[in-house]
């Protein structure tokens, strides 16, 4: 089971996440929604273990997953900015993947790899945008992890290879039982594929619960509930827009009178 308990990030005194507290069930598809700079990448990086807490503790079957390298072996990060070795082809990630966790399977790689239909021997510097996105994925489940973090999961792929990785995802949560944690800003993206959702604001979880239960709280819809909860908050997208418009506006009216500085020494 992951958990987050009293969990915090700050950088550059800058606060990511604050105090966030959660469970993960095991054997889930667990949906974090959250505009950007919510916290989601933070979130995740911290249960992958890659950062360390400020404060709390984010644990696997109780055990701190910063410290431990067992923990971090069953679980994988897709990362929304997506990293691969310079250079590198799908073949020389998957030599990478097969050092770093005990149950890669190369079988498994090659499926994958035969079914999103790439060329393992091609650089992947040469994909296209949804072609890496592919990449990454295929590394992942071939590492066969019992915990996988898919950070903006969907981005770049075409309605054809989203729904591929759904199908693939929901196989993998029913034959393995792998729990499986998706984050978004877009709420539509997840709520086809997760069974728990929970709403992420300013490092802050808003709101956590299994989408049936949500389903019966929003008869207006999914959107209308988590838009309702950011207003019990303090956020308005009305404010937010108020804000925005009053920014331009300043901006517009500093360059104007930049420009007619700029006419008046001519």
């Amino acid at each position: 089971m992951l958990q987050a308990m009293n969990l915090s990030k700050t950088f550059d005194g800058s606060t990511a996440l604050n105090e966030l507290n959660c469970t993960v069930p095991t054997g889930a598809i667990y949906g974090v929604v959250g505009s950007n700079g919510a916290g989601k990448s933070t979130f995740l990086r911290l249960l992958a273990g890659i950062y360390r807490p400020d404060n709390g503790r984010a644990t696997l079957n109780g055990v701190d997953i910063y410290e431990c390298v067992q923990a971090k072996e069953q679980i994988v990060l897709v990362p929304d900015e997506l990293y691969f070795l310079p250079q590198a082809t799908l073949q020389r990630m998957a030599a990478l993947y097969h050092r770093s966790f005990p149950h890669f399977s190369l079988d498994h790689f090659n499926a994958l790899v035969q079914l999103f239909q790439l060329n393992p021997t091609k650089p992947i510097r040469t994909f296209s945008k949804g072609m890496k996105r592919q990449a990454a994925i295929i590394l992942a489940l071939a590492a066969k992890p019992r915990y996988l973090l898919l950070d903006e999961a969907f981005d770049g792929l075409d309605p054809l290879m989203r729904d591929v990785v759904r199908r693939i995802l929901v196989h993998d949560v029913v034959a393995r039982e792998t729990t499986i944690v998706i984050s978004s800003h877009s709420l539509r993206e997840l709520e086809d594929t997760c069974d728990w959702l929970a709403l992420l604001h300013r490092g802050t979880l808003v709101l956590e619960s299994t989408k049936t239960a949500l389903i019966e709280q929003a008869p207006n819809g999914l959107e209308a509930l988590f838009v309702e909860r950011l207003n019990q908050v303090g956020y308005t997208f009305d404010d937010a827009l108020a804000t925005l418009y009053a920014q331009q506006s300043v901006q517009a009216r500093a360059e104007t009178q930049e420009g007619m500085q700029e006419v008046t020494v001519a």
